[in-house]
């Protein structure tokens, strides 16, 4: 499904936003005394709108579309993704 040589990429960029999720909980659970809920409320709503963006941006649309479809559009992205790493 991904490109052998984009997989450390994705490990690296998956790692860093795992920790960086991990550092804002822990930082908000120990700092939260200090603030309100409204700013606690606006914190977790901005992240779920940056999630919100990203997976409308880049999650595939899959409704009524055979598993086949699927799987093909998947390997055009990966052989544009692969021709354009072959440019650099």
């Amino acid at each position: 499904m991904f490109i052998a040589s984009s997989m450390s990429f994705l490990i690296s960029i998956f790692t860093m936003v795992s920790d960086l999720h991990r550092i804002l909980l822990n930082w908000n659970g120990t700092s939260s005394l200090g603030y309100n809920v409204r700013g606690i409320f606006f914190l977790y709503s901005g992240v779920s709108a940056i999630t919100i963006l990203f997976v409308v941006k880049h999650v595939p649309e899959t409704k009524g579309k055979t598993p086949e479809e699927i799987q093909a559009s998947i390997n055009t992205d990966a052989e544009k993704i692969a021709e354009c790493n072959s440019l650099e």
